[in-house]
C-alpha cells in the first residue's frame, strides 16, 4: 500500500481523496490522544441522552410513533402517517430534534471511528490496521452523509408540512439514506464489539500462548548456543592436544 505522500508524487490527489486524506489524520489525531478521544466521547453521550428523552416524550406524545430517524426503513405511506400523526406540532418539535442531530452526526461519526482504529489495534488486526487510511474514512463519510442526507430530508418534510407534502422519490432518498446509516452503523458496532471480546476474553489466551512461543524460542537459541560453545571448546582442546 503506497503512502499518501508517495501518492501525491506521482500526481495530483483526486477531490475524493483529498478529502479523506485530512480526515483519517483527523480520525488518528483522536483515536492517539485520549485528551481528544473522552471529550468526543463524553459530548457524544450526553447529545444522545438528550435526543433519547426528547424523541421519547415525543414518541408518547403522539401515542408511540416512531421518528423516522429510529427507524430501519419505511416506505411512503409509512412516512406520510407519521407526518399526519405528528401534526404541526409534532413537526415543530421534531425540527427542535434534527438541529441537535445535525451536531451529534459528525461528532459520533468521528468517535466511532476513532474507537475502530483503536478497537482494531488493540485486537492486533495488523491487515486491517495497514489498510484503515483506506476504509475506515469511508466508513466515517458513509456515516457521516447518510445520516445528514436522512436528517435533512425529515427536517425539510417537516418544515413544508402540510402546504407541502414530499414526492415519492424524496421518501426514497430518505429511506436508502436511513438503511446505509443503520448498517454502517452496525457494522462499525460490530467490529468494536469482537475487538473487545478478542481483547478481553481471547487476548489472554493468545498472550499466554505467544509468551511460551517465545520461551521455547529462547530455550532453543540458548541450547544451541551452548552446544556451539561446547563444539568450539572441545575443537580447541583437540588443536592443543
Amino acid at each position: 500500500i503506497m503512502s499518501t505522500s508517495s501518492r501525491g508524487r506521482n500526481g495530483p490527489l483526486s477531490p475524493v481523496t483529498s478529502l479523506l486524506v485530512p480526515l483519517h489524520s483527523l480520525i488518528e489525531k483522536v483515536a492517539n490522544n485520549m485528551f481528544l478521544l473522552i471529550p468526543f466521547v463524553v459530548i457524544q453521550f450526553v447529545i444522545f441522552a438528550i435526543l433519547s428523552k426528547w424523541t421519547e416524550a415525543m414518541e408518547e406524545e403522539f401515542g408511540g410513533t416512531q421518528s423516522p430517524d429510529i427507524r430501519f426503513g419505511y416506505n411512503p405511506r409509512q412516512f406520510l402517517s407519521i407526518l399526519e400523526t405528528w401534526g404541526i406540532d409534532g413537526c415543530r418539535q421534531y425540527q427542535r430534534i434534527a438541529l441537535l442531530d445535525l451536531l451529534y452526526i459528525p461528532i459520533y461519526s468521528i468517535t466511532l471511528s476513532a474507537l475502530l482504529v483503536r478497537s482494531c489495534r488493540r485486537a492486533r488486526w495488523q491487515q486491517l490496521i495497514a489498510d484503515s487510511h483506506n476504509w475506515i474514512p469511508h466508513v466515517c463519510v458513509t456515516m457521516f452523509l447518510s445520516d445528514l442526507v436522512e436528517t435533512c430530508f425529515h427536517l425539510h418534510a417537516c418544515v413544508v408540512y402540510p402546504e407541502h407534502l414530499p414526492p415519492t422519490w424524496m421518501i426514497a432518498v430518505g429511506d436508502l439514506s436511513n438503511k446505509v446509516k443503520w448498517v454502517s452503523i452496525s457494522i462499525s458496532g460490530l467490529l468494536i464489539f469482537t475487538a473487545g471480546m478478542i481483547k478481553g476474553y481471547l487476548w489472554p489466551v493468545l498472550m499466554t500462548a505467544d509468551i511460551k512461543q517465545e520461551r521455547r524460542q529462547a530455550a532453543a537459541t540458548m541450547t544451541a548456543t551452548a552446544t556451539a560453545s561446547k563444539k568450539g571448546g572441545s575443537k580447541k582442546k583437540n588443536k592443543k592436544q
